[in-house]
């Protein structure tokens, strides 16, 4: 938390021009022996969920705006740029065996590991490969927030707020616009491709750099679901789950690849699991 506060107070202090339309007001920070104060703008309760397709179409497109205009910017040295972040594994789609074996052991699907395992070997590779692109595809990098979600947003008259800023780092919109979709399609019924088009009316984006983002935010999720769930956080890996249900349906459906049937038991496992564990807290 002291490196996410320092990283946070850079970007306020280093980046105000590019991110004071969609930030709240900076009014102060100090240090007072061991505790380290940032004083921010009140921006009230959470504003979504629920995510209502006139409201979500407003703030996806003010998410859009925002990349608009810090296009061609040019950026501080200090902020990483996506060959210095982009190399971590658990955003690359890289089926290697003791990840996969991970996947099929924590109760993806009970008697369809097999089926599990069957599909990493056949369309891991695809979808490692278009992540790639990535890294391989020249692109100049932008200014991106990384951690735009529900709870770190304000939707506030007619204006879209951005909170933690600990996370920025330089690279391509695409990335930004898929993890920051897929947070939404989470938590409503919306589709991804819907609230894409939103987006594209403001920002227009590159469908081969944008399949490769969606199969990295995949990558990411099937990496991180199946880790013990952390101590204070109790439905992170749930959550997480669904995530992973979530964008490895959407790049498979953009890459024009079926839907295995081991995923859809991936939220089925989790809805009993949080049954059971509802019925074990009960007290009779």
């Amino acid at each position: 938390m002291r490196a996410a506060f320092a990283r946070e107070l850079r970007v306020y202090q280093g980046l105000h021009e590019q991110i004071q339309e969609w930030s709240p007001s900076v009014y102060g920070h100090f240090t007072r022996e061991d505790w380290h104060i940032l004083i921010l703008e009140d921006l009230g309760p959470k504003s979504v969920p629920p995510w209502r397709a006139r409201l979500t179409r407003s703030i996806v497109q003010s998410f859009a705006r925002f990349h608009a205009a810090n296009r061609g910017v040019t950026l501080p040295g200090w902020l990483k740029l996506p060959s210095e972040w982009l190399n971590d594994p658990g955003l690359l789609w890289i089926w290697t065996t003791d990840r996969s074996s991970r996947i099929e052991r924590a109760a993806v699907a009970g008697n369809l590991a097999a089926e599990a395992a069957e599909w990493f070997a056949r369309d891991g590779p695809l979808l490692r490969s278009v992540s790639g692109r990535l890294l391989t595809t020249p692109v100049p990098p932008q200014l991106l927030h990384t951690d735009a979600r529900s709870d770190n947003l304000r939707w506030k008259n007619g204006r879209l707020y951005l909170l933690d800023w600990a996370q920025a780092v330089a690279g391509p919109p695409e990335l930004d616009a898929a993890f920051f979709i897929q947070s939404i399609a989470v938590e409503s019924p919306l589709d991804p491709e819907t609230i894409l088009g939103w987006y594209c009316e403001v920002n227009p984006l590159d469908p081969k750099i944008m399949e490769a983002a969606v199969c990295v935010a995949a990558g990411y999720f099937a990496d991180r679901a199946w880790l013990p769930e952390l101590v204070g956080l109790p439905r992170l890996r749930t959550f997480q789950k669904k995530q992973l249900s979530v964008t490895l349906r959407w790049a498979l459906s953009r890459l024009g690849v079926e839907t295995p049937t081991w995923l859809a038991a991936v939220a089925a496992v989790d809805e009993i699991q949080g049954l059971w564990a509802q019925a074990s807290s009960r007290t009779w």
